[in-house]
């Protein structure tokens, strides 16, 4: 699961409390004494968390052992050996002699008991390494869906359960949608089957055909199927467990197994996420580890699996085997960010915060950015070669690999192309509401057009704002500037414009124009009716509503609408019509003007 490079990290479960509903936890081990918080026995024997000190009742001890077995001391070391177990008891198994099953006493509201303990005293995961001991349970099921969407202060706790080992379906309460449902992967990184090799213990015994021979504990294998969201270690793994003596020299095992280990394995690596980020989600830290798993096992991983929403899915191995890495690179890059601004003027400053141990930094720059020194430094200096924009990048490499992080930067002289309302810059004299427009800049806070010459009659009607509307009385061609104050000064952008007469318009010397476009037409036409005020946005009082006719050449109707008053333009759609030479007709009741029009898709 590649635990030791996110170590080198800096990541070791500090700040995380993972709660062990189990059969209870060694309150005195030495190598978990430091690590444990208050804890609580459902049973009503008042344990505070604690076992039966028996051969039975282990479980809960090896369990916590793998997530946080304190570091340097006696037996082996915890996955996140910084965080802290909440020790609860939800059982207890009782000795051959009192059960001859090996049957656990417990109940629904035991369970139930166990994680409401747990929500209330802020376990950020919830670790199960049991189940499948009957029908689902509506009381035991609402405690669950509590702990995931209201634990953490609404952040919501992360709640894993072990599959089960019979190698069957996914047993309950791990079928449960709001938990995490853990399986066991073998030594070869393939699911822990039955019967792997059981030729090295019993040679009376037939090997399965599909086991694989990486281990010796051919009596059980992971469940899977339906409801598997991901596997983890699960056979030979060293723990803590209870002392069988008067001492804890023995109290230590290489050997525990199953989901139950898989389990608590996958619990302390959603430990080592926190650490990283305590801010995430419970649903985050779940996608998270279901995304990044790696996809072991040579299995048949498939998309679009439904209830399995986070890429592709196995049935033998769900989203494939966790690792820490992979999660954790994750985790930082999208939560790590640049720091700096997102425009200068001529340089600023940009630093990578709370790099992870051991992490460097290889900077690079597009656009107009350049790195001024060394592209390895954190902080990194940045200027500009021209004015506009670029983008930043962070490339951050650790012992888990490498990732990206970017940021959009803008030195605010940028100003950005004029525009025009209607696609055009040809515009007609005598007219007003032609709109000309440009985005707004970076940093901007003042907008002056001119015209280059200067016309004889003209109005800029909006100017000192990003849009504007323009009349021009003269025709001709003209430049249209805008000088934009930014941040950092002035800064310009320019258009070449032509103003054409009422003739060439449409208008013809009428009482009325009318202007057409695009001529020749593809798809639409557009017909305008044009003011002849350059002063004045107003409405013309004496406008009359004017009938807009296409005709063909043998004077057949081929579209037909109303100018009025408010739109004052109308927009023919001629995706239908013929190419050709078409006439179109302008009528107010007293004038019509006509004008040749060319349709060519």
């Amino acid at each position: 699961m590649k635990v030791a490079n996110v170590w080198n990290m800096g990541y070791t479960g500090t700040g995380v409390k993972v709660a062990v509903i189990d059969l209870g936890v060694d309150l005195n081990h030495p190598d978990l004494q430091a690590n444990l918080l208050t804890g609580y026995d459902a049973t009503g024997n008042n344990s505070g968390g604690a076992p039966v000190y028996d051969a039975y009742n282990t479980h809960g001890t090896n369990c916590a052992g793998i997530i946080a077995e304190v570091q340097n001391n006696i037996g082996a070391v915890g996955i996140a050996y910084n965080a802290k177990i909440i020790p609860i008891r939800f059982g207890i198994v009782d000795p051959p002699s009192v059960n001859p099953n090996g049957y656990i006493t417990t109940s629904d509201t035991w369970e139930s008991n166990c994680f409401n303990f747990a929500v209330s005293n802020g376990a950020d995961i919830i670790s199960n390494s049991w189940g499948g001991g009957g029908s689902p349970s509506s009381q035991l099921n609402a405690a669950i869906l509590n702990a995931a969407t209201n634990g953490r202060g609404g952040k919501g706790a992360i709640v894993l359960f072990s599959a089960g080992n019979n190698n069957n379906a996914v047993s309950y309460p791990a079928s449960n949608p709001n938990v995490i449902a853990v399986g066991a992967s073998s030594m070869c990184d393939t699911r822990k089957r039955s019967s792997n090799n059981p030729s090295l213990v019993n040679p009376g015994v037939t090997p399965d055909p599909l086991g694989v021979s990486c281990d010796d504990e051919f009596w059980w294998g992971s469940n899977y199927g339906t409801n598997l969201d991901i596997m983890a270690p699960g056979v030979k793994i060293a723990t803590t467990t209870l002392p069988s003596g008067s001492d804890y020299s023995g109290a230590y095992v290489t050997n525990f197994n199953g989901t139950s280990a898989a389990c608590p394995n996958t619990a302390a690596v959603a430990a080592l996420i926190l650490s990283a980020n305590l801010n995430l989600t419970g649903q985050q830290v779940r996608n998270i580890l279901e995304s990044s798993a790696d996809k072991v096992g040579g299995y048949s991983y498939q998309s679009n699996i439904s209830g399995q929403p986070n890429g592709t899915w196995s049935s033998d191995a769900g989203y494939g085997r966790v690792n820490a890495c992979t999660t954790i690179n994750a985790v930082l890059q999208s939560s790590i960010q640049i720091s700096g601004p997102a425009q200068f003027c001529t340089s600023a400053s940009y630093t990578i915060p709370n790099l992870p141990i051991g992490a460097t930094v290889n900077w690079s720059v597009s656009g107009t950015l350049n790195i001024s020194g060394s592209n390895t430094a954190n902080p990194v200096t940045i200027t500009k070669n021209a004015n506009g924009a670029g983008t930043l990048t962070a490339s951050i490499t650790s012992s888990c690999g490498t990732f990206n992080v970017s940021k959009d930067i803008t030195t605010p002289f940028v100003v950005y192309p004029i525009q025009h309302a209607e696609g055009t810059f040809q515009i007609c004299a005598n007219t007003i509401n032609n709109d000309f427009s440009i985005q707004t800049s970076p940093g901007s806070s003042n907008y002056n057009w001119s015209l280059v010459p200067v016309p004889a009659s003209y109005s800029i009607i909006g100017n000192g704002t990003n849009n504007i509307s323009l009349g021009i009385n003269n025709t001709g061609n003209y430049t249209l500037k805008v000088a934009v104050t930014t941040d950092c000064g002035m800064a310009y952008n320019d258009v070449a414009i032509t103003v054409l007469s009422m003739a060439q318009c449409g208008g013809g010397g009428f009482g009325f124009s009318m202007n057409y476009y695009p001529n020749p037409a593809n798809t639409t036409l557009t017909v305008q009716y044009l003011e002849t005020a350059p002063t004045s946005q107003s409405s013309d009082a004496s406008f009359k509503e004017k009938r807009v006719i296409l005709l063909n050449e043998k004077g057949k109707v081929m579209k037909a609408e109303s100018l009025n008053a408010t739109a004052k333009k109308v927009i023919l759609d001629i995706r239908d019509i013929p190419n050709g030479t078409y006439y179109l007709h302008v009528k107010d009741g007293k004038e019509t003007i006509k004008e040749q029009i060319i349709i060519q898709h």
